[in-house]
C-alpha cells in the first residue's frame, strides 16, 4: 500500500523526482570522473618526468662489478631478472657485456663487448655483422660513437667486418655507457665476447637492461611501483651480491610526490561536490516541506496509519536516489571514452579501490540527509534549524566514519565545504529576505509573490548561492594555474628568448655578437646579460649570499611585469664607462720589456676585443723581454686593458708541495718590479707609465694573480633590491662583496619583491657599471654569459636559431617553455577538474532553478487566482512572477561573487580575471538561464 500511494506521488510529482534523480546520478558521476582525472594525472605526472630523463636512464639497469664468465650464474641472473620485472618493465630483457677501455700497439683506445640479438639493435653502415668469435679469430662490427678512427686489431685477434650504428637507444647508455669519441667493437652475443674476453685479463661488466614502460607505471600506480623496484632491488642483492641496480628513484620519487600533491588538490574537489549535493537534498526537502505537509494532514483526516504515511513519505523520498544511483552507475562506462577524449586515461578499478568507501559514505549521507528532513507532525519555530541539523548530521556521519573506521583524520576537508555551504545559505536567505522587503510599500504584487512564496525563493536563492560560489572558485583556481604558469616561464625566460652557456661551456657572445642576434629576427632586441654571487652584510656577523644581476637598463622595458617594466630609469648610469685601453690595431706581436721579474712569474695580457669580451694571452717566453703572438690569436681592433703577473702553475705545485712535507725550501715570491717599454711588432708604444702602474710596483704572490691596469672612476650604481636585502642597508647604501679582494657601494634605488632569474635574494644593476667593478679584480669574470632576446616574431628566431652556429648555446624559448608548462600533466589535470566542477555547479544549479516554475504554480495557484479576482491584470502577475525570479539570480549571483572573491583571492589565488572566457561563459549562462525562466512565465497560469 505504502509502495503504491508513493508511486502516485511520484508519478504526480514526476519532474521534482527527475530533478533529484539527475543531481544524484551528476553528484557520482562528477566524483567518479574528478577523482579519475586525479588518478590520471598523477600516473601521467610520472611518464611525463620519465620523458625528460635522457633514453639511456628511462631504464632499470642491473650491472656487474666484474665480468660473469660463468654461463650458468648469467642464466640464473637473467631468470631472476625477468621473473622480478615482470610487469613492471618492457618485455624485453637486454643483455650485454663491456669491457673497460683497451688500447692497441699505437696507442689508439677503443671498448670490446657483446651484445645479444645484435642484428635487431643495430643498422649496418657497411659491410656485414659478425658471424662467428672464438679465442683464435673474434669477427666484430666498429660502432660509429662519434670517433671515425680504427684501432689496429689484428693482434689482438679481432676482424673487423663491418660499420653500424646502434638503433636501440637502450643498450650501452646511461651510466654504464662508453666515453663518447671511442670506438666501440662489438660481436654478436654476450657468450662469444666473454670467450674471448677471457683472454684480455681485463676488468668488464654484464649488463641486464629493461625499459621502463609508463603504461606499468600507471597501472601499478607510482607509489605501488616504486615499492616493486625497490622489493625487487632487496631481493636482487642479496641473491647476487656482485650485482648492483641503478635505476631513475629519484626521478620517479619526484613525480611520487607531486601525483599526491595533484591527487590531494583534485580529490578535495570531491569533498566540495559532496557538501554541495548534500546541501541540494537538505533545501530540495526543505522546499517540499508545505506539500509533504498537506499530504500528510489529508491522510490523517481520513485515518491513515501514521506509519503508512511516514513509510510512504520515506519511500517517495528515497526513490530518486536510488534511480539516481542506479543512472549513474548505468553512465560510469560513458565517463572513460569521454575522459580519453581529453587525454585522461580511465582505471575504474583504481577509481573504486581509492574512492569505493567514499561513495558508500556519500550514499549514507544523503539517505541520512532525506530521513532527517521528514518532519512528521513536530513544530519547529525556526524552519532553519532543520537545515542546520540535517546537513550537520549528514556530514558528522561522514566525518565519523572517515575518522573512525576508515582511519582519514582530514577532519578540516569535509568540515570546511560544509561551514562554507551553510554560511553563504544563511546569508543568501538573509539578503533575499532584505530585499523583497523592498517591495512592501513599493508593488504589491511582487510583494505578495515574494513572500508567499518566501521558502522557495530562499532555498532557491541559496543553492545558485552556493553554486556560483563554487563556480567562482573553479574559476580562480584555473586561473591560479594560468598565473603561475605565467610566472614561472617569466622567471625563467623573462623576454622572449634566453640563451645561455651551452653543455660544453660555450658562451652565446662566443658563437655571434649582440648585433648578430638582433639580426635574428625582425624588430628583435638582444641584451647581454651578467650574474654573479655576492654576499653582503648587515649589523650580523655572517654575511647574506645574494645574487648580482647585470643587464642593460633598456632591457627592463621588455619584462612582462608591468612594475619592472618603469625601472629602467631606475639604474640606468648617468654616463657609461669606457675602459681604457691601448690599441693593438693589426699588429703580430706584442713585446713587453720586464724588470725584475723572475721566470717562475707568468705575464698575462688582457685585451678587450671589439666584440666587447675580454680574452687573455701568455707570454710564450720567461726572459726580460716578454713576447705574445697576437696573430690569428687576438681579433684585430683589439686593445690592451690590463697586465696581469701570476706564479707558474709548476712553481705553484712545487711550493705547495713543499709545505705540504713541512718544508720551506721553495720560497714565496716578491720584490719590486717595473714594465720599461711596450713594443707592437718591434715599435715602442707611447703611453702614461704612471697611469698604468708599470714603474717600481711592489708585488708578492701566495697563490693570487695581481693586476696592473689603469685606474677607473665608477659613479655608484644605483640598483633594484628585495626587502630583505633592502633593511640591510645603511643609509640607503649596501656593500656588496665579489670576492675576498673585491667589494664596492651600490645605492638603492627601487626595492622589489620579485625579479626575474634573481632569486629570493638578489641586487639588480646596469652592466656596463657591474662589469666595471667586477673587473678591478677579477677580469675574468667580468663578461656576461647569457643573452636576452626581445622580438616581435618569436616564429622567425626560434628558426633562425636552430641553425648549426648555435647549437653549442642553449636556448630558452618563452612560448615553448609556457605551452611545455599547459601540457604539466599537475595543471592539465586541476583546470580539467576545476571545469567539471564548475560545470557541476552550473548544472545543479540549473536544475534546482528550473524545479521551482512548476512548484509556484502548483502550490500558489489559489494566490495567483486570488490576486486576478481581485484587479491584478494578468501580465502584472507574470511580471512580478519574473521580477522576484530574476531578484533571486541577483541575490544569488551577488552573495556567490561577494563571498566567492574575496574567499578565493585569500585562499586560491589573487588571480580573479574579470574578462576571463570562463567567467564570461559563467555569465552568459546564467544570463540565459534567467531569459528562459522569464520565458516560460509569459503565458496566463
Amino acid at each position: 500500500m505504502s509502495w503504491r500511494l508513493a508511486r502516485a506521488r511520484i508519478f504526480r510529482n514526476r519532474f521534482n523526482f527527475a530533478t533529484r534523480a539527475f543531481a544524484t546520478s551528476l553528484a557520482l558521476i562528477a566524483i567518479l570522473s574528478i577523482q579519475a582525472i586525479a588518478i590520471s594525472s598523477a600516473h601521467s605526472q610520472a611518464k611525463y618526468t620519465l620523458a625528460k630523463l635522457p633514453d639511456g636512464d628511462q631504464t632499470i639497469t642491473l650491472a656487474s662489478s666484474s665480468a660473469i664468465f660463468s654461463a650458468d650464474t648469467r642464466t640464473k641472473i637473467s631468470n631472476a631478472v625477468s621473473l622480478g620485472l615482470s610487469g613492471l618493465v618492457a618485455p624485453e630483457i637486454r643483455r650485454e657485456v663491456l669491457f673497460h677501455e683497451l688500447s692497441d700497439l699505437h696507442g689508439t683506445g677503443f671498448y670490446f663487448g657483446g651484445l645479444d640479438s645484435l642484428a635487431s639493435k643495430a643498422t649496418l653502415l657497411s659491410g656485414r655483422f659478425p658471424k662467428s668469435c672464438t679465442p683464435i679469430r673474434c669477427e666484430v662490427i666498429q660502432i660509429l660513437n662519434g670517433s671515425n678512427s680504427v684501432a689496429y686489431l689484428g693482434n689482438l685477434k679481432l676482424v673487423v667486418v663491418g660499420q653500424a650504428q646502434l638503433i636501440d637507444k637502450f643498450v650501452f647508455s646511461g651510466t654504464y655507457a662508453p666515453e663518447p669519441n671511442i670506438s666501440l667493437f662489438l660481436t654478436d652475443g654476450v657468450s662469444p665476447a666473454l670467450s674471448r674476453g677471457a683472454d684480455f685479463n681485463l676488468q668488464g661488466s654484464n649488463g641486464w637492461i629493461a625499459e621502463i614502460n609508463a603504461a606499468d607505471i600507471g597501472h601499478e600506480g607510482v607509489t605501488k611501483y616504486i615499492k616493486s623496484i625497490l622489493a625487487f632491488e632487496n631481493g636482487i642483492s642479496s641473491d647476487f651480491s656482485r650485482l648492483s641496480l641503478t635505476w631513475p628513484i629519484d626521478t620517479l620519487s619526484a613525480a611520487e610526490t607531486e601525483s599526491a600533491e595533484v591527487a590531494k588538490k583534485i580529490g578535495s574537489l570531491t569533498q566540495v561536490v559532496t557538501a554541495l549535493f548534500l546541501i541540494f537534498l537538505v533545501l530540495f526537502s526543505q522546499r517540499q516541506k508545505k506539500r509533504d505537509k498537506e499530504f500528510r494532514s489529508g491522510l490523517g483526516r481520513i485515518g491513515a496509519p501514521k506509519k503508512l504515511i511516514l513509510l510512504a513519505t520515506a519511500l517517495e523520498s528515497a526513490a530518486p536516489l536510488f534511480s539516481g544511483y542506479i543512472l549513474a552507475l548505468v553512465m560510469a562506462p560513458l565517463v572513460k571514452p569521454l575522459l580519453s577524449v581529453f587525454g585522461f586515461e580511465v582505471n575504474f578499478g583504481q577509481i573504486l579501490a581509492s574512492e569505493g568507501k567514499q561513495l558508500i559514505l556519500l550514499v549514507l549521507a544523503s539517505f541520512l540527509t532525506i530521513a532527517t528532513t521528514l518532519q512528521g507532525d513536530f513544530e519547529w519555530k525556526f524552519e532553519n534549524r532543520w537545515l542546520i541539523f540535517s546537513t550537520l548530521a549528514a556530514f558528522s556521519l561522514l566525518v565519523i566514519l572517515n575518522a573512525q573506521v576508515f582511519g582519514n583524520q582530514n577532519l578540516g576537508g569535509w568540515l570546511a565545504p560544509i561551514a562554507l555551504a551553510l554560511a553563504i545559505t544563511q546569508s543568501s536567505y538573509y539578503l533575499f529576505d532584505r530585499l523583497s522587503s523592498f517591495w512592501r510599500t513599493r508593488n504589491q504584487s511582487k510583494f505578495l509573490i515574494a513572500r508567499e512564496n518566501l521558502g522557495n525563493w530562499k532555498t532557491l536563492t541559496a543553492i545558485l548561492a552556493a553554486a556560483f560560489l563554487l563556480a567562482i572558485a573553479s574559476i580562480s583556481y584555473i586561473s591560479g594555474v594560468d598565473q603561475e604558469i605565467g610566472l614561472k616561464t617569466s622567471d625563467q625566460v623573462p623576454l622572449d628568448f634566453r640563451l645561455v652557456t651551452g653543455p660544453n661551456l660555450t658562451r652565446p657572445l662566443d658563437v655571434a655578437e649582440i648585433s648578430d642576434y638582433e639580426k635574428l629576427g625582425s624588430n628583435s632586441f638582444a641584451y647581454p646579460v651578467l650574474r654573479i654571487g655576492s654576499s653582503v652584510r648587515g649589523s650580523s656577523q655572517v654575511a647574506d649570499s645574494i645574487s648580482i644581476l647585470g643587464l642593460p637598463a633598456p632591457a627592463l622595458s621588455h619584462l612582462q611585469e608591468k612594475p619592472l617594466r618603469s625601472l629602467s630609469a631606475a639604474i640606468a648610469p648617468t654616463s657609461l664607462p669606457v675602459e681604457v685601453g691601448i690599441p693593438m690595431g693589426s699588429a703580430q706581436v706584442l713585446s713587453i720589456d720586464t724588470k725584475n721579474i723572475p721566470a717562475v712569474i707568468d705575464l698575462v695580457a688582457w685585451f678587450l676585443t671589439p666584440q666587447d669580451q675580454h680574452l687573455s694571452l701568455t707570454s710564450t717566453d720567461h726572459s726580460n723581454l716578454r713576447k705574445i703572438h697576437l696573430f690569428n690569436n687576438l681579433p684585430i681592433g683589439s686593445k690592451l686593458v690590463a697586465l696581469e703577473l701570476r706564479e707558474t702553475s709548476e712553481y705553484i705545485s712545487r711550493r705547495l708541495h713543499a709545505l705540504g712535507e713541512g718544508k720551506f725550501a721553495v720560497p714565496l715570491i716578491s720584490g719590486v718590479g717595473s714594465i720599461k717599454e711596450l713594443l707592437l711588432d718591434g715599435k715602442k708604444v707611447s703611453f702614461p707609465k704612471e697611469i698604468w702602474g708599470f714603474n717600481n710596483f711592489k708585488y708578492s704572490f701566495d697563490g693570487a694573480s695581481m693586476l696592473l691596469r689603469p685606474p677607473t672612476k665608477v659613479e655608484i650604481p644605483r640598483v633594484i633590491t628585495d626587502p630583505t636585502t633592502a633593511s640591510l642597508a645603511d643609509k640607503g647604501f649596501l656593500a656588496l662583496s665579489t670576492s675576498a679582494e673585491s667589494s664596492f657601494r651600490v645605492k638603492i634605488s627601487a626595492v622589489q619583491k620579485f625579479f626575474p632569474t634573481a632569486g629570493d635574494r638578489f641586487v639588480v644593476m646596469d652592466l656596463s657599471l657591474l662589469r666595471q667593478e667586477v673587473s678591478k679584480n677579477q677580469i675574468g669574470a667580468s663578461d656576461p654569459i647569457e643573452v636576452w632576446v626581445a622580438t616581435s616574431d618569436p616564429k622567425l628566431f626560434s628558426s633562425a636559431l636552430a641553425s648549426r652556429k648555435f647549437k653549442e648555446v642553449k636556448t630558452m624559448n618563452r612560448s615553448a617553455d609556457k605551452n611545455e608548462l599547459r601540457a604539466d600533466p599537475v595543471n592539465k589535470g586541476l583546470k580539467a577538474a576545476y571545469l567539471f566542477a564548475l560545470f557541476y555547479a552550473l548544472c545543479l544549479a540549473l536544475a534546482m532553478h528550473l524545479s521551482a516554475i512548476p512548484l509556484i504554480f502548483r502550490e500558489r495557484i489559489s494566490l495567483l487566482e486570488y490576486m486576478e479576482m481581485h484587479g491584478t491584470p494578468p501580465d502584472s502577475i507574470m511580471a512580478a512572477l519574473r521580477s522576484n525570479i530574476r531578484v533571486v539570480v541577483a541575490v544569488a549571483v551577488a552573495a556567490g561573487f561577494l563571498v566567492g572573491i574575496p574567499l578565493s583571492a585569500a585562499l586560491i589565488s589573487n588571480s580573479i580575471p574579470y574578462l576571463h572566457v570562463v567567467e564570461i561563459a559563467l555569465l552568459a549562462i546564467a544570463t540565459t538561464e534567467v531569459i528562459a525562466i522569464s520565458t516560460t512565465l509569459r503565458r496566463k497560469p
